[in-house]
């Protein structure tokens, strides 16, 4: 059991070493607005520096359920917290510390004259104190990290947490998507929610990261001097050189001579990936040695016995070897071989006296239906 807990620490810190080359963690939207994630710079602070006027973002769609209307309607403060409506009563808002609050409320298209009717009141995200006597405070833990690849540029996927409704978590996920095109300020779009997530499509031109480009290794532009003239080396006589093998030809073409150079997070990730196979090799052979599942361990004691018995087994072959040898000796140990077996054939003597060597009587284990059995038959 201890081994099984220290195999499964081991694995998960190599695997959130390997994530955290491509996570980075948001410890205020506002002040680390700009950060470096898998070699690409983004700058996401014209989208998280509020506005002026320090209005929420909303987004809202509408959906029919006769007899009423619902309107789902998602405000969105990335710059700090939502602030409290003065005009509405604290049970019919999201608490204070909320980011991203999402209300959903009805109405009777034939009655304009009720005002609508709230269903629900979820904080999605923000600093929320979720337990008044303990003071406990839920966190919004921000993290940025890359998506799939589209085109040139990754996608770049925004976390907000820190939400919580009717014993549930609730987080926001914000699919950042690079368009040189779009006009900002952009606004995101709403793509669905489930099971306490809900996720948002944000296309803009901050999301286009660049590509921290390696500094080229420092070359000199200068021509090399002239070789400077050799002194002439005296005569020696010619003495024998010894046979050396012959070298290795280099290509011509520089590519193959000189690769350039891997980027350090391949390098990273590589490393990565082969402590992570390889652990995860060893501590598989250690569990499948330490405790065996049963059919390996059957197949392993069925082979043991087949080979134990076949080595302590003595053939057919050897047996009958044996018997021959047996009935060639006689009891002080002479060959027998050029005697002949009394005890099946009679003595050449005694055919003189023996008229007919047939049985007159049938064999027991002959049927009854023979008939005229020992006597000559007319043909």
């Amino acid at each position: 059991m201890i081994s099984m807990t220290f195999a499964v620490l081991l694995l998960f810190a190599f695997w959130t070493v390997a994530a955290s080359a491509k996570t980075h963690s948001l410890r205020s939207l506002t002040k680390d607005c700009r950060f470096t994630l898998d070699a690409h710079e983004y700058d996401l602070c014209p989208i998280f520096t509020p506005q002026h006027d320090d209005k929420p973002i909303v987004v809202a769609f509408g959906q029919k359920t006769p007899p009423t209307i619902t309107r789902t309607e998602y405000r969105i403060a990335l710059g700090g917290a939502l602030k409290t409506n003065e005009s509405l009563p604290e049970h019919e808002q999201c608490p204070d510390g909320t980011w991203i609050c999402l209300m959903t409320y009805n109405r009777r298209p034939e009655h304009r004259s009720e005002p609508p009717r709230i269903l629900q009141v979820i904080p999605v995200a923000g600093s929320l104190k979720l337990d008044k006597d303990l003071g406990y405070w839920s966190g919004l833990n921000a993290t940025a990290e890359l998506g799939k690849t589209e085109d040139r540029h990754p996608a770049l996927n925004l976390r907000l947490h820190g939400g919580y409704y009717v014993d549930k978590p609730h987080k926001a996920l914000f699919n950042f998507i690079c368009d040189h095109k779009v006009e900002e300020p952009s606004s995101p779009k709403y793509s669905w929610s489930w099971n306490g997530t809900h996720t948002f499509t944000w296309a803009t031109q901050h999301a286009c990261g660049k590509a921290l480009a390696e500094d080229p290794p420092a070359t000199s532009t200068a021509p090399p001097p002239p070789p400077e003239p050799a002194p002439e080396p005296e005569p020696e006589p010619a003495k024998p050189e010894p046979e050396s093998p012959p070298q290795e030809t280099q290509p011509e073409d520089d590519q193959f001579a000189n690769p350039p150079p891997s980027s350090p997070n391949s390098r990273r990730f590589s490393s990565f990936t082969i402590l992570f196979l390889s652990s995860a090799a060893v501590l598989s052979l250690f569990y499948l040695v330490y405790r065996p599942p049963i059919l390996l361990r059957r197949a392993v004691l069925k082979l043991m016995k087949r080979y134990r018995i076949h080595n302590f087994r003595v053939g057919e072959h050897t047996l009958v070897e044996w018997a021959q040898a047996d009935m060639y000796l006689d009891p002080d140990g002479e060959d027998l071989r050029g005697e002949e077996d009394f005890m099946v054939n009679a003595r050449e003597d005694d055919y003189d006296a023996l008229d007919e060597q047939i049985p007159l009587t049938p064999s027991p284990r002959k049927g009854r239906f023979i008939s005229n059995y020992g006597s000559a038959t007319a043909r």
